[in-house]
């Protein structure tokens, strides 16, 4: 499939990482899945006034359908499986209420999990219902057949303590810092390896592993996101304090 953007430094792919990643050979992934999807497969934003109502909004829970988010889970973990050698190490984020059916699909295809990190963070309430949100998680994954390969020098602790941008601030509704995504790419990979994104959103993943010295491969289902990260290469912009 020809690439959306490419140099370098980077590939990017526009389109859904289920057609693409059959094919794709990479290191490490670090990526951040869509937290909740509807019937149709459409992402869905992590927070709504009426989460717990059946009603129909563009963001939050209340249109999240389980079973096409575990297939969506089931067939991009089971395709990222085959990218990756043997004891490598990933990282894959998700939202509070959709994380475990996550970690259970990377594991039924194959994925050990190994640890939860935890990125605090200090936020404020988006919804009478919800208690404030002060952190988010990630799952430390890895491929069986080799021990894993952690950074012993990065860090000795699951839980990082690095600020969040505001919402308002961001490309994307789910978006992660650079610094939040340095660290973990810094944790799970080599210098000059290359790192997969198959979520990649606006690139905050692809960026870090540019500035860190690896090779970074992206794939974003939305073209608006697509374009946010190619204009950002292209123009040289990284800013790893900042979201992306």
């Amino acid at each position: 499939m020809k690439p959306y953007y490419q140099d370098e430094h980077v590939t990017l792919y526009h389109g859904d990482c289920r057609g693409i990643l059959p094919g794709l050979s990479a290191d490490n992934i670090v990526t951040d899945p869509p937290y909740a999807v509807d019937r149709a497969g459409n992402m869905l934003g992590f927070v709504s006034p009426n989460w717990s109502e059946k009603a129909t909004h563009s963001r939050g829970y209340a249109d999240h359908d389980q079973r096409v988010f575990a297939e969506l889970m089931r067939d991009a973990f089971g395709l990222m499986f085959d990218t990756v050698p043997d004891g490598s190490a990933h990282i894959a984020f998700c939202g509070n209420r959709t994380f475990h059916q996550m970690v259970t699909e990377a594991e039924a295809v194959g994925f050990v999990p190994l640890d939860v990190l935890v990125f605090a963070s200090q936020g404020v309430a988006k919804s009478t219902t919800t208690l404030a949100p002060a952190h988010e998680i990630a799952s430390l994954l890895r491929k069986p057949g080799q021990p894993a390969v952690i950074n012993p020098d990065w860090r000795t602790s699951n839980r990082w303590d690095i600020p969040k941008p505001r919402t308002k601030e961001a490309d994307h509704l789910t978006t992660k810092p650079e610094a939040w995504m340095r660290e973990a790419v810094a944790l799970v990979s080599d210098v000059g390896g290359t790192v997969l994104d198959p979520f990649m959103g606006s690139g905050s993943t692809l960026f870090a592993a540019h500035a860190l010295g690896r090779r970074g491969i992206g794939i974003e289902m939305d073209e608006r996101y697509c374009e946010i990260a190619a204009r950002r290469f292209d123009q040289g912009v990284l800013d790893l304090g900042g979201a992306a």
